[in-house]
């Protein structure tokens, strides 16, 4: 539930006024709550054994009559089964869970023509770290054909090369006469200047 105004205000003051905003909350409220646990106390284990996982499941509540049914999905593939009763209140199952992956597992139970479905489990199979070590020998004819389609070379021989010359050449220009003249030059202007503004005033 997102309620993004307040509860006073101009955005809601006619809101606020209706009569039956304390049921509507009182009903959101309600909603959010979580449901109460209809199920019966339980417990789902799931653990790798040898080329496959066992799945146990814990009934701690019993009642006769009852099939457990199992299924699940992931990057293997897909299942479904029937798990064995071993004692009062203990289920387990084989599952052919081999490639690695996360996997979804459900439960249901089926008791006198009802169902009832028990929250899913998950269960991963985490990837071998042995196939991460990287091979202590390269893989050659690979290399030479991919040296091959891209017009390359394996381990190619440094060749000689030539070191070019390269010729620096500085020039030197005096640019001292031109600041003197141009120094002059304002220095002209500036004593023609001058006698205008002394013409004027007289």
């Amino acid at each position: 539930v997102a309620f993004t105004t307040d509860l006073h205000g101009r955005w809601s003051k006619d809101w606020i006024a209706w009569e039956d905003l304390e049921r509507f909350w009182g009903r959101i409220l309600e909603w959010l709550i979580p449901p109460k646990e209809s199920l019966p106390p339980h417990e789902i284990r799931v653990n790798p054994e040898g080329n496959h996982a066992l799945l146990d499941f814990y009934l701690y509540e019993e009642k006769s009559g009852g099939v457990f049914r199992y299924s699940f999905r992931g990057p293997g593939g897909a299942g479904e089964g029937v798990l064995k009763r071993l004692a009062p209140g203990r289920y387990q199952a084989e599952l052919p869970i081999a490639t690695p992956g996360n996997y979804r597992i459900e439960l249901i139970e089926e008791r006198a023509g009802r169902r009832t479905e028990y929250p899913p489990t998950g269960y991963t199979l985490a990837f071998d770290p042995k196939e991460e070590i990287p091979r202590g020998r390269l893989n050659l004819p690979l290399l030479e054909q991919l040296a091959r389609a891209s017009g390359g070379e394996i381990n190619p021989k440094p060749q000689a090369t030539t070191p070019v010359k390269v010729e620096v050449s500085r020039a030197a220009k005096a640019y001292r006469t031109h600041f003197i003249f141009l120094g002059l030059l304002l220095l002209l202007i500036d004593f023609i200047a001058n006698q205008l503004l002394a013409g004027r005033r007289h």
